[in-house]
């Protein structure tokens, strides 16, 4: 199996009631699967990968601030038989990061901080409609 994603977009907002949030280009990303009798192997590279924080002003205007503005690098995870101690699969992770450049303003660490605080813990309120204070960002397909 090879998979190869050109630029995916991710955005993670603070919560649902907030207009800031961090935006991820992804970049180039390429999976590939080897698998053999005994194990299987997931190798994934990422290149011209960047971070931004995005805020949305009162006028609707779309600030984006770079973070980190290149990652590159590789990941292997790797399932192997069942340990003969625990008879569970064993997983086994590797990340070399090849390239990483940035810088992370104190503002930006506390979006961050408050995205995995509020976001991520963030309980649905029953009878609440499923609406954003983001817009769906139009984007022309250049990068394609």
């Amino acid at each position: 199996v090879k998979i190869n994603l050109e630029h995916p977009e991710l955005i993670l907002p603070r919560s649902s009631t907030c207009n800031d949030a961090f935006y991820a280009d992804l970049g180039r990303i390429d999976v590939e699967r080897a698998s053999r009798h005994s194990s299987e192997k997931w190798s994934m590279s990422f290149k011209e990968t960047h971070l931004d924080t995005m805020h949305t002003s009162l006028s609707g205007e779309e600030i984006k601030l770079p973070c980190i503005h290149d990652l590159d690098g590789t990941a292997q995870i790797k399932f192997c038989e069942a340990g003969a101690e625990t008879g569970e699969p064993e997983m086994c992770v590797d990340v070399e990061l090849e390239t990483l450049r940035g810088s992370m303003t104190d503002s930006q660490y506390a979006l961050l901080m408050s995205i995995v605080g509020e976001n991520f813990t963030e309980k649905r309120v029953e009878g609440a409609g499923l609406s954003s204070p983001f817009k769906p960002v139009k984007r022309p397909f250049s990068h394609l």
